[in-house]
């Protein structure tokens, strides 16, 4: 009888796991949310004044530790288009209303606070209230396009932030796709 030889473990390479392209597109756009999140806050310790009026240097630089003055000029507040800041106002009043009553609110009741408030349902885009895993959001967001700016409204823990941004290149102001 002859005898067998063992096989010999050979080796593997393993192989690349890749992700779903549903996988893929919501990493996309959570990378997009993140890079967005982060441009719109300014360095810790950056004190940027009443964005509602500059100030002059006097006031300036009496903030600073050292109480001469910090080198860099403060930064001068960019002025809004008539409508824009309108339509802020607007989107900033409804959302307040909003976070008063509901810490959390609900997609629709974005929706149907924004457009109560005059906003066109064809300019609104409202993200998410629940993950697809079904959970809760942190936060909530409405996005109302204006000329070439977008007004973007948050509701977190039942306070609202209202920044404006430029439009995407898609003419939308959300990345990925809507409900």
């Amino acid at each position: 009888m002859r005898a067998i030889k063992p096989l010999r473990p050979t080796r593997r390479t393993p192989t690349p796991r890749i992700l779903p392209a549903r996988h893929q597109r919501a990493a996309v756009l959570a990378f997009l949310v993140l890079v967005a999140s982060s441009a719109c806050t300014p360095p810790a310790g950056t004190d940027l004044g009443d964005p509602a009026s500059p100030g002059d240097s006097a006031t300036s630089n009496a903030g600073s530790p050292s109480g001469r003055g910090s080198a860099a000029p403060a930064p001068t507040p960019v002025a809004l288009a008539p409508a824009t800041a309108l339509v802020r106002d607007k989107v900033e009043q409804a959302l307040t209303n909003l976070a008063a009553g509901s810490a959390k609110p609900t997609r629709d009741q974005m929706l149907a606070t924004l457009t109560a408030a005059g906003v066109s349902s064809s300019a609104l885009e409202v993200s998410a209230s629940q993950t697809p895993t079904g959970l809760e959001v942190d936060a909530i967001e409405a996005a109302v396009l204006q000329d070439k700016d977008c007004v973007i409204g948050q509701v977190r823990e039942g306070k609202v932030t209202v920044v404006i941004l430029p439009v995407l290149s898609t003419g939308k102001c959300f990345a990925g796709t809507q409900l």
